[in-house]
């Protein structure tokens, strides 16, 4: 199943959203500082998690809020954006 995931640093608590093919991979690649965009913002929470039908579509929904000067924190504080959580 494809994601979409969103992290959060302890360190300096900002949010990193990523797309994926195998989310217990990873994270756990995340969780050990093998992602450079990550890597130095350790350590790491795992906010939420959507899951996609494909893999195009997860990228898309990654890439949108990314590209959206804050759209992400905005649907988040608002309760737009539906996530599973643990």
């Amino acid at each position: 199943m494809p994601y979409v995931y969103i992290l959060v640093s302890n360190k300096d608590k900002c949010r990193y959203i990523g797309s994926t093919k195998n989310l217990k991979e990873r994270i756990k690649a995340h969780f050990k500082g093998e992602v450079p965009s990550t890597k130095n913002r350790r350590p790491l929470v795992l906010f939420g998690w959507r899951e996609f039908e494909s893999i195009y579509e997860a990228v898309l929904w990654e890439k949108k809020y990314k590209n959206s000067h804050g759209q992400l924190e905005r649907d988040i504080k608002n309760n737009k954006i539906i996530l599973n959580k643990i």
